[in-house]
């Protein structure tokens, strides 16, 4: 059974990082690719700025994989280039969300817990102020949307990127050692990164966990100013199927007026899919750059919306 048809069952897997990691291993090398050919010549507005890029495919191996890929999500990718269309974005933006449409209390400085997400943000405090060094472990693992390098503290994930380029790799591990400074960075397996791929079987499902562990927010350890953890919060209340505008993200944070900051803030983000920076959109519909390869964006963000459509029928 699919990692998506069993999250799109009552018995939910009792053990969904496996679910995760196995079965679409095959996606991030060829069938995400295929995948993503249609979705960039339809919808991406600008080149990559990233030095990133993802080796073509034969015909062969493009049909082969969109047929892959279609088997394990369930439905077509035309669905997907549908829901992703400028116009359908637009609307989108403008439909009654599930939450954070009202501006709501933000609170820096101290750890803020989002059960409905399954997270807990916690602000880090600068490397340069611990009184001893600390190292972090990380671990390479595959996964539907590209291969991803997830590291963490012993307090929780610090950091997680796409890492499914030889390039992508490099800037990985730079933005890692940076993030580390004079820590130790080691690649060793750890109970916080298997938790990691337990909550993004989850998270990407747009299903209630009822896992056991549901109970055990997911804690991301993350650096940064008052003001992105403010936008970070926000993202963090942002459920799969639904998208925001930057100048929204704006507006729910008390700053209408920082909507360029806001971007920047969000393009900061260290913990890619866990905090869903994908998930903002342009209020033009059409999407541009993104950190990890904007057709990674298109990929994310269209199968979430494609697959919550899919669910309501």
């Amino acid at each position: 059974m699919s990692a998506i048809r069993a999250l799109n069952t009552q018995q939910l897997p009792q053990q969904p990082s496996q679910q995760f990691t196995q079965q679409p291993q095959a996606l991030s090398s060829v069938a995400f690719r295929a995948v993503i050919q249609p979705l960039t010549s339809a919808y991406v507005n600008k080149k990559p700025k990233s030095s990133q890029s993802l080796s073509p495919l034969s015909d062969s191996d493009r049909a082969s994989g969109i047929a892959d890929f279609e088997r394990w999500s369930g439905f077509a990718v035309e669905t997907m280039l549908k829901a992703l269309h400028p116009a359908a974005l637009r609307a989108r933006l403008h439909q009654p969300a599930t939450s954070h449409r009202a501006q709501t209390q933000i609170t820096t400085g101290k750890c803020q817990d989002f059960p409905e997400a399954g997270l807990r943000l916690i602000p880090a405090p600068q490397h340069s102020a611990k009184p001893t060094p600390e190292q972090i472990l990380y671990g390479i693992y595959p996964g539907p949307f590209g291969e991803m390098l997830i590291a963490n503290t012993e307090d929780g994930v610090c950091f997680l990127a796409f890492v499914d380029s030889g390039v992508g790799k490099q800037d990985a591990m730079a933005d890692l050692k940076k993030l580390a400074g004079i820590r130790l960075c080691r690649q060793q397996a750890h109970p916080w990164q298997e938790h990691a791929l337990e909550h993004l079987a989850w998270a990407l499902s747009g299903q209630p966990n009822t896992n056991a562990k549901k109970q055990q927010l997911l804690p991301l350890m993350v650096e940064g100013t008052k003001f992105q953890h403010a936008v970070w919060q926000a993202l963090a209340r942002i459920p799969a199927g639904e998208v925001r505008s930057y100048g929204q993200l704006a507006e729910h944070i008390g700053r209408p007026q920082a909507v360029r900051a806001v971007g920047t803030a969000v393009g900061a983000n260290p913990v890619s899919l866990f905090l869903p920076c994908h998930r903002i959109v342009p209020g033009t519909g059409i999407l541009g750059n993104y950190r990890w390869l904007p057709e990674r964006k298109l990929a994310l963000l269209g199968w979430e919306l494609a697959y919550q459509a899919h669910r309501q029928g």
